[in-house]
């Protein structure tokens, strides 16, 4: 047993200065909860004063209500915080340190007054706790920890730059989504009125036909006539109908809104056809800054970025270490001190074999293949929407022309029945001509708008303007 038989207790506080980060899966999820719990209440103040929506309305909608976008851009703020870290990584490292210590003893006896040293008894007031405090501040600083900090924060800007292409890709391709269902509706839309009408004209000849019938005014031939006529184009509006369920149930699904909510489109001018642009600027235009392009070559300078950090990993790491340490102990000759210290640590097997530049070489050329691929694709893609908007050009065109033929026709027949130079069939059948070959080109005209927008999509171009 210890001539002392002390009792110590001591506790140790570590100091450290730093940033707390959330959970950014959690906040994603509560991100994407939130989005849900506000797509009702933003649906209500679309649909609220019930006024036709216009092109721009829809569009902001879907960029606003659309869960994969609010996602993207997410994702996008994320990669922006991380780049606030590795931009973290070029300061020095700085620690502060600290320790204290009680001791307490029990009184002394009287043999410890007799034989316990002078210097003990002074350290060791009698039945006095007695404290310790020690303080340690270092900085620490590598020039090879900074130059691989300074490539990991240019790999992190370019992953936040493909984030962005991918948003705006994801943007891109829900306007196309907009248009393409906006136009369907709006010519249904139009297309409808046109069918109702007539068929309202229609049933309205069928009544008096029957009146006149009672009267024998008419005849059952013309009754029979009539019937059919109406039965034609209640088919028609029937069918017509259906689409326009379909192209408002895509647009109100892509808006965000409840599909079986009742809206109607803005009737808004008919704009000039399209024009059909070379491929080779298309291409040219792609190849300068489309989405996907953009990911694959953020993707292969991350590749020689990563080849160049490999090969820094093969020199010497020196650290640099300055601290500055402060003791109160009272056995101790000084309080305080300070240390100037470079540490050198090589890594043999990084140094000697480099297999991490081997791998990054490999990943480099897997990159460039991949981009090359993109590349090819984004061409073909363009071709394709090319095609289809050169067809889709061409069947509006005829469709215009059959419009306008059959509509000069039913204008020629209606002056030759007021001269009574032509019956009243033919020139019924004439005006239903004229009002199937109007509705074809309707919905010729949308998927024009279709065909424009996915060759929009295709380019990677935007030209919505304002939203």
């Amino acid at each position: 047993m210890s001539w002392f038989g002390s009792a110590a207790r001591s506790t140790t506080l570590l100091l450290a200065f730093g940033c707390s980060y959330p959970d950014l899966a959690q906040e994603r999820e509560r991100a994407a909860e939130s989005y849900r719990a506000g797509v009702t209440e933003r649906t209500r103040d679309l649909l609220r004063d019930g006024a036709p929506l216009t092109l721009q309305e829809c569009e902001r909608a879907a960029l606003a209500n659309n869960l994969d976008l609010q996602l993207a851009c997410f994702d996008t703020a994320i990669a922006r915080a991380q780049l606030g870290l590795e931009e973290q990584g070029q300061f020095p490292d700085l620690a502060l340190r600290g320790t204290a210590s009680w001791r307490s003893r029990r009184p002394y006896s009287r043999s410890e007054y007799l034989f316990g040293g002078g210097g003990i008894r002074d350290a060791f007031a009698t039945g006095t706790p007695k404290e310790n405090i020690y303080l340690t501040a270092e900085l620490a600083w590598s020039p090879l920890d900074f130059g691989l900090a300074c490539y990991s924060k240019m790999q992190a800007s370019l992953g936040t730059e493909a984030l962005e292409a991918t948003e705006r890709r994801v943007a891109q391709r829900l306007v196309t989504t907009v248009r393409a269902a906006y136009a369907r509706t709006r010519a249904a839309t139009a297309a409808q009125g046109l069918l109702e009408s007539a068929v309202a004209e229609s049933i309205a000849r069928l009544d008096a036909l029957r009146r006149q019938r009672e009267s024998d005014l008419a005849t059952a031939a013309e009754e029979a006539e009539a019937r059919e006529l109406v039965a034609s184009k209640r088919e028609l509006a029937t069918q017509n109908a259906r689409i326009l369920d379909e192209a408002r149930s895509e647009l109100a699904a892509v808006m965000g809104i409840d599909p079986t909510a009742t809206f109607d489109v803005a009737d808004d001018p008919a704009s000039a056809p399209p024009t059909l642009p070379p491929i080779a600027e298309l291409v040219e235009l792609a190849l300068a800054h489309h989405p996907d392009l953009v990911e694959a070559d953020a993707t292969v300078e991350q590749a020689r970025l990563e080849i160049e950090r490999e090969w820094l990993k093969r020199f010497p790491n020196v650290e640099l270490l300055a601290s500055y340490d402060y003791d109160d102990n009272p056995f101790l000759l000084y309080d305080s001190w300070s240390r100037l210290a470079a540490r050198v640590n090589v890594d043999l097997w990084s140094t000697l074999l480099g297999r991490g530049q081997d791998v990054a070489e490999a990943r480099l050329e897997h990159a460039e293949a991949d981009r090359n691929v993109v590349t090819m694709t984004i061409v073909l893609q363009i071709v394709r929407a090319h095609a289809r908007l050169a067809e889709a050009l061409a069947i509006a065109e005829t469709a215009r022309t059959a419009a306008d033929s059959a509509a000069q026709r039913e204008r020629e027949f209606a002056r030759q029945l007021e001269a009574g130079m032509r019956e009243g069939l033919a020139y019924r059948k004439a005006k239903m001509d004229a009002l199937v070959a109007g509705s074809k080109w309707l919905h010729a005209r949308a998927d024009v708008e279709a065909a424009r927008g996915a060759l929009l999509e295709a380019v990677g171009s935007d030209d919505s303007g304002e939203r």
